[in-house]
């Protein structure tokens, strides 16, 4: 291959070029000083041209104590020196640049000029300031403030992170974030942390500093994106929060504290209670009184009541106040809950002469769903107010349709108004009338009975609890009207629930049987039935169903064909042929595919289901479904009460035993047969919670109905069929005795 030559002339013109187009400074500067060259990126940065500058001393464009100190070193030593200075541009611009000023040789070795490379680090610098200032502001933060790679690595410690955790940054630096922080905070791989990309993430945590302390901490975790799925680090601020989360536990300890203390006074209150307002009954239906006798009694019934609301109405409150206040749902008819409200204040409003008027709406559905017994509460409330502040005029209470934030299709704005043409709210008491134990303190209402100042701040917490508002409008001398409005369902969009909720829980305790070889019936029937009066024990389709029915002795057996289509079962055929099972009615059950879902409640064959159950049972007599009993045995430490409740039984024809304890209960079960057991809630709680577990695999009757008493209504245990609340009413006593246990 021939070689390529360039001659001298072409050369120069080449390395003339690469000077010219290099993106630094470059100037040619004789021994004496004076400029020889100039390229393109000098003009860029001093702003002078090359006719303003070649031919010119070098004084110009450097300051002039760099030729002593620099310059002439290069020139005398033959060395290449580097400066940073601040020079000024043409424009009076001051730029900071780096210069190299670097010798120039002859053939021989000598220097015979100056060659100066110059370059912009004001960018760089700038740079180089903002990061410093960004960790210095990193260093100054009171919290653990740590930068991290996007995998976890740590790459900064600050101070805060020091005081923290307790490991100086040379101890921590390389290691992974995640080492610090609970599970599933910090993922390991960081494509999977979709919430970190990009933006903030915060969240909660416990870390564990190096002295083996464990801390409460707040976590907020910034990115910076390089793009949409990807970024390059992470910015971790942590902060101590110990010391709230310790008051916070403090403080629902002693919320805890305040409940078990109010549930405790109400136990000690509540079984009183029973004593005063049980003897109270029982002596109104003695014939010999006098009615002076009479008055006194009522009298003392009447505050006896009072007492008891107010102890309701305190741990009404305290429930809401630590969030214990629970909601029951229920289908309900408006009309009848207003009416059944109106009656326990006909007798007052009647004695002063007051007018009541109810007006409902034509659009309000007939059924709805809601806690009756909590919108309940609150129209008594109000109305108590009303009858109480009115001494003379009317009362009228209004439902329509109302207008409430967030109501969904299938909900129903209910709008509930009770209105009087009482003494009215004085304007200064408008605000804070809802607040706790704020009253009317004017001689007028003193006058006209007063109160505790606690019936409204529970009516609003109730309303809010059920999703719903309350407002008041008031006159003075005039008269006022409360209004409420709460969420509540439409009947007409859940009919096959309505018929769930009303026709299973109207009957007593019964067992049913379902006959089947597909286990999700099973499932779906046991869910079905799980919040019912209904126990389902489930058995193949072969001879030992039968041996099932025979034991159990179900009110109804639900059998489900394995094809449908055929006529012959021979398990119906035996249980109708038996003596044994013959009495038992058997419902057929088939679900279609179109219908087969974890649920049944919304659907036809569900509702199918329940009318068959529910026909079979009305077709039967109740000595078929439910034999009738009338032996019960009484458990309370209390001796009034023991003897309250033995005597109401057995005014009513029950036979009633009666035991101060459990091991005293246990030795009479031991030996007696018993249709139904009452006992006091407290002696369960306390070291006994076994006893249920121990009387159900023990006792021969497996299904004996166990009724608590208990003194809050959000006691529970497991194993206990049902639950009494305290003070025991003579009327509400029996009646529910009377739904376990039904008297021969």
């Amino acid at each position: 291959m021939e070689a390529i030559t360039i001659d001298g002339k072409k050369q120069l013109e080449f390395l003339s070029n690469i000077v010219q187009t290099s993106g630094q400074a470059i100037i040619g500067i004789s021994p004496d000083g004076t400029i020889l060259s100039w390229n393109r990126a000098a003009e860029l940065l001093y702003g002078y041209s090359s006719d303003e500058t070649i031919g010119q001393n070098m004084s110009l464009i450097i300051p002039p104590y760099l030729k002593e100190i620099v310059f002439n070193k290069v020139l005398a030593e033959g060395k290449t020196e580097r400066q940073y200075v601040c020079i000024w541009t043409k424009q009076g611009t001051p730029v900071n640049v780096d210069m190299a000023f670097n010798p120039v040789r002859d053939a021989n070795g000598k220097t015979v000029g100056i060659s100066l490379f110059s370059r912009d680090v004001s960018p760089e610098e700038k740079t180089a300031n903002k990061l410093s200032c960004m960790f210095a502001l990193l260093e100054a933060v009171n919290d653990a403030a740590i930068v991290a790679k996007n995998d976890g690595t740590i790459m900064h410690w600050n101070r805060g992170a020091v005081r923290l955790f307790g490991w100086e940054a040379e101890e921590i630096l390389g290691r992974n974030i995640a080492d610090f922080l609970e599970p599933n905070i910090i993922h390991d791989d960081p494509k999977d942390m979709s919430e970190f990309c990009p933006g903030t993430w915060k969240g909660h945590s416990q870390v564990l500093t190096k002295n083996k302390e464990k801390r409460y901490v707040r976590l907020t975790v910034s990115t910076a994106p390089k793009s949409i799925s990807d970024f390059d680090f992470l910015v971790i601020i942590i902060s101590d929060i110990t010391e709230i989360i310790e008051a916070q536990i403090e403080m629902e300890e002693t919320v805890r504290a305040n409940n078990e203390l109010l549930a405790s006074i109400a136990h000690e209150v509540r079984t009183p209670m029973s004593g005063i307002l049980g003897y109270a009954e029982l002596l109104a239906s003695f014939r010999e009184l006098n009615s002076t006798q009479k008055e006194y009694l009522e009298i003392m019934k009447q505050n006896a009541e009072h007492l008891l609301d107010l102890v309701n109405d305190i741990l009404d409150l305290s429930k809401m106040e630590a969030d214990r206040m629970f909601l029951n749902r229920s289908f309900f008819d408006i009309g009848e809950l207003i009416k059944s409200s109106c009656k326990i204040f006909k007798p007052t409003m009647t004695e002063k002469k007051l007018q009541l008027k109810i007006a409902i709406d034509k659009d309000i559905p007939q059924k709805l769903g809601g806690d009756s017994k909590r919108i309940k509460q609150v129209l008594n409330n109000l109305l108590s107010n009303a009858v109480k502040f009115t001494p003379t005029g009317k009362i009228k209470i209004t439902v329509s349709k109302g207008e409430l934030p967030g109501c969904s299709g299938k909900q129903f704005p209910l709008r509930i108004a009770v209105t009087d043409t009482g003494i009215g709210i004085p304007e200064e008491k408008m605000s804070a009338i809802f607040e706790p134990f704020i009253q009317i303190n004017s001689p007028t209402a003193q006058k006209c009975g007063g109160g505790v100042g606690l019936g409204l701040a529970i009516c609003k917490r109730l309303v809010e609890t059920m999703g719903g508002s309350i407002e008041v409008k008031s006159k003075l001398n005039q008269g006022s009207s409360f209004i409420f409005t709460i969420p509540v369902t439409m009947g007409s969009l859940d009919e096959t629930l309505f018929y769930y909720d009303c026709c299973t829980k109207n009957y007593k305790p019964f067992k049913l049987v379902l006959i089947s070889n597909n286990e999700s019936t099973g499932q779906k029937l046991n869910s079905f039935f799980e919040k019912t009066n209904f126990t389902l024990v489930t058995a193949a389709n072969d001879a030992a169903a039968f041996e099932v029915i025979k034991n159990c002795s179900p009110a109804v057996v639900i059998f489900e064909p394995d094809t449908p289509d055929d006529d012959n079962y021979p398990i119906i055929d035996r249980i109708k042929r038996s003596p044994d099972t013959a009495h038992i009615p058997v419902v057929m059950y088939s679900d279609p595919k179109n219908e087969a879902s974890p649920s049944i409640k919304r659907t036809a064959a569900g509702r199918k289901l329940l009318q068959k159950i529910a026909e079979a049972i009305e077709n039967k007599s109740s000595s078929d479904i439910c034999p009738p009993k009338n032996k019960i045995l009484l458990i309370s430490n209390n001796m009034i009460s023991l003897r309250i409740m033995k005597r109401i039984l057995e005014d009513e024809g029950y036979e009633a035993a009666a035991v101060a304890g459990i091991q005293q209960a246990e030795n009479y079960l031991s030996s007696n047969f018993c249709n139904m057991l009452i006992v006091e809630m407290e002696l369960l709680e306390r070291k006994n919670r076994d006893f249920i577990s121990r009387i159900r695999s023990q006792y021969s009757d497996k299904d004996l109905p166990i009724i608590a008493l208990r003194s809050d209504n959000t006691q529970s245990l497991d194993g206990v069929t049902s639950y009494l609340d305290k003070p025991i009413r003579k009327k509400a006593f029996t009646t529910f005795v009377k739904q376990y246990c039904p008297i021969i």
